[in-house]
């Protein structure tokens, strides 16, 4: 037995349908943020596509209204955001060849099989 919900939802079309579900996650996050801080981290920012860029984009001007905190690992934030209060830039810089084979061994070991091959 379906619910009348479900033929209201069924009768929308794809972009209402797209807009009411970002709009759902966005307030899930939002109201969460009043039970406890909500951070948000976006790696590689760089790659994003469109959609998802609409999506940050509402959420972050969302953020004046929660108790929350967003960063992001990208080259540059995108101008849009940098004004915002919520959204600190700061850069990461690449990790120096020393400290990111010191990362990998710490993190895989020193197995063998892990070291360089010399053969082509």
């Amino acid at each position: 037995m379906r619910c009348l919900q479900d033929a209201a939802w069924d009768a929308l079309d794809p972009p209402q349908r797209r807009q009411r579900t970002l709009e759902a996650v966005k307030r899930l996050l939002l109201r969460g943020s009043h039970v406890q801080p909500l951070l948000l981290v976006v790696a590689d920012l760089h790659w994003i596509d469109s959609e998802s860029q609409a999506f940050l984009d509402a959420l972050i001007e969302s953020l004046p209204t929660a108790r929350s905190c967003s960063s992001s690992t990208t080259v540059r934030v995108p101008a849009r955001w940098a004004s915002k209060p919520t959204t600190p830039s700061s850069g990461v810089d690449p990790l120096p060849s020393e400290s990111a084979e010191e990362l990998l061994t710490a993190l895989l070991g020193q197995d063998e099989n892990l070291k360089p091959s010399s053969a082509c």
